[in-house]
């Protein structure tokens, strides 16, 4: 059984993504490209099952923290995203150019 921290999920500006063994260093799968993001400066963040990738554009990437890639939604905002999104006790918070964001589950 896995868990997010087994996990090492890397990407890089031109939006290649991979995700590693962090133990082992073995490729799960990368590196491939995100189509739904562009321009990613920030770090993805993993939280219940899941990992967040925020992008420049305004496009958020939600996809399943797990060995196997698959995507679970794709978030657009109206703002760009420098900063890594950060989990606090079930919410996700994004800093954006213009404004913070908190989205909860409800």
């Amino acid at each position: 059984m896995w868990t997010l921290s087994d996990l090492l999920v890397i990407t890089n500006e031109q939006c290649l993504l991979s995700c590693l063994n962090a133990q082992t260093g073995e490729v799960h799968y990368g590196p491939q490209r995100l189509a739904d993001v562009a321009n990613v400066y920030a770090s993805p963040v993993g939280a219940n099952g899941r990992v967040y990738l925020a992008g420049r554009d305004g496009n958020v990437l939600v996809f399943k923290g797990g060995p196997e890639f698959a995507v679970l939604a794709t978030n657009s905002l109206e703002d760009g995203f420098d900063a890594s999104p950060v989990a606090v006790d079930g919410e996700l918070y994004l800093r954006g150019r213009q404004f913070l964001y908190c989205i909860a589950a409800n």
